[in-house]
């Protein structure tokens, strides 16, 4: 039990910081998510003594990982499967691409929620209904070149905090080659 003592001493705070940056783990979250992880730690005890610092800690970041995916589940975040994405069935562990999916959308959402309302609107107006610069500049009473750097901001926003697990097209990307 000292064993266990000693690892938590040293992995807890970086675990817990582990937990606090993957995008789909809630904040209130992260602390029972690690008592959880050293709990299993416990159980698995004759599988992890024996492992090295370096494959304890990814023993323990994995494991933290499942136990949010299985709280995740529980919570039921978004209920969705392939046939609401539109998505062809995929070979291999389809339910591991849809988890992924599902989660990515609801990081997509948060970040898009955590924009300012004005960006938000243009880029749902653009993004979600199809409307053209113009049309959306007019809507709002906004110049065209306000409505272009709300669409770049609200693309970089979504980039950094979701663009590790959304690929992303750059629109102006997309009309050059039209």
């Amino acid at each position: 039990m000292e064993q266990i003592k000693d690892l938590y001493a040293q992995e807890a705070k970086d675990l817990h910081w582990y937990a606090h940056s993957r995008p789909w783990i809630r904040a209130a979250d992260a602390s029972d998510l690690v008592h959880t992880t050293f709990l299993e730690a416990i159980r698995a005890w004759g599988k992890v003594e024996p492992l090295g610092s370096d494959e304890r800690r990814r023993w323990l970041r994995q494991v933290l990982k499942h136990k949010a995916v299985d709280l995740w589940r529980k919570q039921k975040v978004v209920d969705l499967t392939a046939d609401d994405l539109h998505l062809p069935p995929t070979p291999g562990d389809e339910t591991g691409r849809r988890v992924e999916l599902v989660i990515a959308l609801t990081s997509v959402w948060r970040a898009i929620e955590q924009m300012s309302p004005r960006r938000r609107t243009v880029a749902s107006l653009v993004w979600g209904e199809g409307w053209d610069g113009r049309r959306v500049a007019d809507h709002l009473g906004l110049a065209e070149s306000t409505v272009r750097g709300h669409l770049r901001e609200a693309r970089l926003q979504l980039r950094a905090s979701v663009g590790h697990l959304v690929p992303f097209i750059d629109d102006e990307e997309e009309q050059e080659s039209a």
